[in-house]
């Protein structure tokens, strides 16, 4: 076999799987392995993690992958300014950050609209939200990102994010740059 065909026979046998009596299991186990510091999540979180994977990712094979891949966003907040920093400058990203918390919509048409208006660059307006939301400059589109925490959560993450910048140690590591 080759490792096309195991990725499609991982994708099908994911995608059939059982939520409550092999997913959940496994899952938790995977994040008690591996994430020893996340809190576990509660089924209903997973099911949610579970039904975006399913209806978004095309490519998705291997629940390994959710704590040791590319999926590890599912559980986690960025701590640090460091990846923002590499998208954006400290000044920059504080003025999309606190647009971002009064924007009327994330919307991505009404982002790209506002984007254009302010002069700003629409992809480094994108960079800012992804690497904001799941300390990542590649991931899924911000519409499936936005849709999947939802606007709340995002807001936060937004504020949250507006204060690791506004700390004196990230200040400094910025002027450091």
């Amino acid at each position: 076999l080759d490792q096309e065909i195991l990725d499609r026979y991982a994708r099908m046998a994911f995608q059939m799987a059982d939520f409550e009596t092999e997913l959940l299991p496994t899952i938790k186990r995977l994040i008690k392995r591996d994430l020893p510091n996340v809190q576990e999540p509660d089924a209903a979180h997973l099911r949610k993690i579970v039904d975006f994977l399913i209806a978004n990712e095309e490519s998705f094979a291997y629940l390994s992958s959710l704590t040791k891949g590319d999926f590890q966003w599912f559980f986690s907040k960025p701590t640090t300014a460091e990846r923002l920093l590499s998208v954006s400058d400290r000044e920059n990203a504080l003025t999309a950050l606190a647009y971002l918390l009064e924007c009327e919509s994330l919307d991505v048409s009404a982002l790209k609209r506002d984007a254009e208006e302010r002069g700003w660059k629409y992809t480094k307006l994108l960079a800012v939200i992804r690497v904001t939301l799941i300390d990542n400059t590649k991931g899924p589109p911000i519409k499936e990102l936005v849709s999947f925490f939802g606007e709340k959560e995002c807001r936060k993450r937004f504020k949250d994010m507006i204060g690791i910048l506004q700390s004196p140690l990230e200040a400094v590591l910025a002027m450091n740059k």
